[in-house]
């Protein structure tokens, strides 16, 4: 590993006359370009489990709800475990709606039981079961459906941005409110 860095390390120029400049890397000719960075993106949907931000974006929801639910599929959700990376100490990082697994973005929002329950009423509201995947991005992902149009699709991943939402409000009610956990309130007002 050291060796690695002393190569990468001898490869650089460095030049005494001239001024630091940001440098675009992906497009060095004409620099940093909107297009650019969505092609980009776009080459990085198949490094991601093959996560389209296309159809994120394009879900039709309340816009804090999307902002938040892109939140969770970067992992930059305050959940305990990110707290406590952070290096804020709480009296204990146990999930908040099932206290018994340290809380994180895979475990709150997927692997809770309380978060399970939430996704089964999902399933069965529309008459279908399925096994959710633990990852944010996969997760969403399941949340296109073969035979349905791109509007009923819509439809369905908005669906998925209010659970994630009502997940997240449902769980700082608890916290804050000492609210009782709820997963059947928590569908109803997705």
């Amino acid at each position: 590993m050291l060796y690695d860095l002393v190569k990468q390390i001898e490869g650089i120029n460095l030049f005494i006359a001239k001024d630091d400049e940001w440098l675009w890397r992906d497009d060095e000719t004409q620099g940093y370009t909107v297009k650019s960075a969505y092609k980009m993106l776009m080459s990085e949907n198949s490094a991601h489990g093959g996560f389209r931000y296309d159809v994120f974006w394009r879900t039709k929801g309340l816009p804090s709800a999307q902002f938040f639910a892109w939140r969770v599929l970067i992992n930059k959700v305050l959940t305990r475990d990110n707290l406590y990376n952070r290096g804020v100490r709480l009296g204990s990082n146990t999930c908040a709606l099932c206290e018994i697994t340290d809380e994180t973005v895979s475990h709150l929002f997927f692997t809770c039981k309380v978060a399970t329950r939430i996704w089964q009423l999902c399933d069965s509201w529309i008459g279908r079961s399925s096994v959710y995947h633990n990852s944010a991005g996969i997760h969403f992902s399941q949340f296109e459906l073969i035979g349905l149009s791109n509007k009923r699709n819509t439809v369905w991943q908005c669906m998925w941005l209010a659970i994630v939402f009502g997940i997240w409000n449902h769980r700082n009610k608890v916290i804050f409110r000492n609210t009782k956990v709820d997963a059947e309130e928590v569908f109803m007002l997705a």
